[in-house]
């Protein structure tokens, strides 16, 4: 039962006439045990599910290592921090990268991360994009057509 609205009317008209035993007695027939049953059954499922979306939050801020006793301002800043730092890797990046390996052998690969952490491991990761990624700038006209000549950008 999910929609409430005819027994609240009827629960209401037999509240407010108390001497009405016509507003009584369609209340006493549209409530029988089988609708306390599913309403009290309702009435648990929102309580289960509240307690886990209450455990949920709580695993949430001791992943967090947040205040539990705080007023959510710290969690809140972490959220804004998370969203400013998804915004930030959102930014245009390069589409393609060149790979050359310590052989001198060249190939490319199309993910930003594998691209980092190629260039971590100390070999030459060059972009070949049309936008130079975050954190790098082209060499030539802006809105050019054609792979960008793209650098680092130094200090």
């Amino acid at each position: 039962m999910n929609d409430y609205t005819e027994l609240k009317r009827l629960a209401e008209a037999a509240k407010n006439d108390c001497g009405d035993y016509v507003a009584l007695n369609d209340y006493g027939m549209a409530v029988p045990p089988a609708v306390v049953l599913e309403l009290i059954a309702d009435l648990e499922r929102n309580q289960r599910m509240l307690l886990a979306s209450c455990m949920d939050l709580g695993a949430i801020g001791n992943a967090l290592n947040a205040d539990m006793n705080a007023d959510g301002d710290e969690l809140l800043g972490m959220v804004v921090e998370l969203k400013a730092e998804r915004d930030k890797l959102k930014a245009p990046t390069a589409n393609a990268w060149r790979v050359t390996d310590r052989k001198g052998k060249r190939f490319t690969i199309y993910h930003q991360v594998l691209a980092e952490a190629i260039a971590d491991l100390g070999l030459t990761v060059t972009p070949m994009c049309d936008v130079p990624p975050y954190g790098w700038e082209c060499s030539r006209d802006k809105g050019h057509t054609g792979p960008c000549a793209a650098s680092e950008v130094t200090p």
